[in-house]
């Protein structure tokens, strides 16, 4: 069990703390607990229980709805079976969502939980520790809020800008500007804070940090900022394309040196689910291995991008298949293709996979934002094919080259489609389309009734009704 995982089981003091201290008190009363003794958070011990609380709510914010509200709109997949389907499936892929739809509140919640504990831990972290203890937890915590706020403002817009502990519910949304120079301000803060390595996998070190603010400089579209820290990355020596596609998203890719940022996810609390909705219950599979009510597949359109022998359409889509009964499947030519994109974990436990983790920023992404960022700043250069042909090799499709995409928007066009096969089922495809302007008109040109609003998610109706300095989005 990955020991990340292991301190989280710690987390159930962090109720007991919070209660401590954000409830008034009512009557005198005295409490018997492990807390009982002193302040737990003045313990490096408490520090870090509170740290991993942070850390648990940002992995429950990269839950199976991100990854929906990142890909059914763009209409590469689509999903069905029972309620999921009219709650979850129907809206994000007709574009008929709203601040109550279930999926709406899922991140913006799990998210400013995170916060909250991470304000919590840095307003006890006094000097009374030990310097490179509170170096260090420092920058992760600053690290997290940063990703924390960068989720927030890249789905739903603004939120409010709590950097401290606070028991007020009411708070106004910061502008775009604000909230953009917090997020760069706390990562580049994080950045020469944090050590250069971690003992414990999934969390900050320097290089997370620097490739979650170069997933900011590309969505927020300062490129040259973008082009100068992915070389730094790339300098670091640290990261490279493992040599084989599948391997970076098997079970075991733990210590993989293409990820940059992994996600742990573990157990039956944080396990991973996109196996589950994407294998159907006749798909033949271990016994530990369940299937869910709900199924996603890919569109044959999408099935199209890949070339013959591209690995990454060859052995991770698959179009046909032999059922559990031994029946023929064929799911391409009606839009039934399986894209089996996590290799099945031997030690799943039912709908969760208990060791696959999600690659949110990883030595893949570094080249190909490079690539976008210098074709944005210069148009088409070997270089920029160069990075490209990094990618397309390592899956086995044919290079391309300089003659053949000359032209800075038939470059753009054609990075977004390598996205595409690249990323599938990593949660990025809504900022990448986002990005570069096609989010809208890709649904419109699939009869989707899309607005420009649709860029943005709704705040939810939760959070409208809880707080009267909260303003909606457009359009909702």
């Amino acid at each position: 069990m990955k020991n990340i995982i292991n301190k989280f089981l710690k987390v159930f003091c962090v109720g007991l703390v919070a209660i401590t201290l954000n409830c008034d008190t009512a009557v005198e009363e005295e409490i018997f607990s492990q807390l009982a003794a002193g302040n737990y958070l003045t313990s490096q011990d408490g520090i870090e229980t509170l740290l991993f609380s942070a850390y648990s709510q940002m992995n429950n914010s990269h839950a199976p709805q991100r990854y929906f509200a990142s890909e059914l709109p763009f209409q590469d997949t689509w999903g069905r079976s029972g309620s999921w389907e009219e709650r979850t499936a129907e809206p994000l892929t007709n574009f008929t969502w709203n601040s109550a739809s279930f999926f709406v509140p899922d991140m913006w919640v799990d998210l400013y939980r995170s916060i909250r504990d991470v304000n919590i831990v840095l307003k006890n972290l006094g000097d009374d520790f030990p310097a490179d203890f509170k170096s260090k937890v420092e920058g992760e915590a600053r690290a997290l809020r940063a990703s924390a706020y960068q989720d927030i403002l890249a789905f739903y817009g603004p939120g409010p800008l709590i950097t401290q502990e606070t028991e007020t519910l009411i708070n106004p949304r910061a502008s775009e500007g604000e909230m953009q120079t917090f997020i760069e301000t706390e990562f580049n803060a994080a950045i020469g804070l944090l050590p250069s390595s971690q003992s414990d996998w999934g969390r900050f070190d320097k290089g997370m940090a620097m490739g979650s603010l170069l997933r900011f400089y590309m969505n927020t579209k300062q490129y040259s900022k973008a082009i100068t820290l992915s070389k730094q990355i790339m300098d670091l020596g640290k990261y490279s394309l493992d040599p084989s596609y599948t391997a970076v998203f098997a079970a075991n890719n733990q210590g993989n040196s293409e990820i940059i940022y992994p996600v742990v996810k573990a157990g039956t609390s944080q396990g991973m689910w996109l196996i589950c909705v994407t294998l159907p219950r006749d798909y033949p599979r271990p016994d530990n291995q369940g299937t869910c009510a709900a199924v996603v597949y890919g569109n044959d359109w999408f099935m199209d991008l890949f070339e013959p022998d591209d690995i990454r359409g060859k052995d991770h889509m698959i179009r046909s298949y032999t059922s559990n009964t031994g029946a023929d499947i064929v799911g391409y030519g009606i839009n039934e293709s399986i894209m089996l994109k996590y290799p099945i974990d031997p030690g799943a436990s039912g709908a969760f996979a208990n060791n696959n983790d999600y690659p949110h920023v990883r030595y893949g992404d570094v080249l190909m934002h490079r690539a976008e960022a210098l074709n944005e700043t210069s148009g088409p250069s070997q270089e920029v094919i160069d990075l490209v042909n990094q990618i397309r090799t390592r899956a086995g499709a044919s290079a391309i080259t300089l003659a053949a995409y000359s032209t800075k928007s038939a470059l753009k066009a054609f990075m977004m489609e390598e996205r595409r096969r690249e990323f599938f089922w990593e949660g990025k495809l809504r900022e990448d389309a986002v990005r570069n302007g096609v989010y809208i008109s890709t649904a419109q040109s699939k009869g989707k009734p899309a607005q420009d609003h649709h860029v943005l998610y709704p705040i939810p109706l939760a959070e409208m009704d809880a707080n009267k300095e909260m303003t909606q989005n457009p359009g909702y």
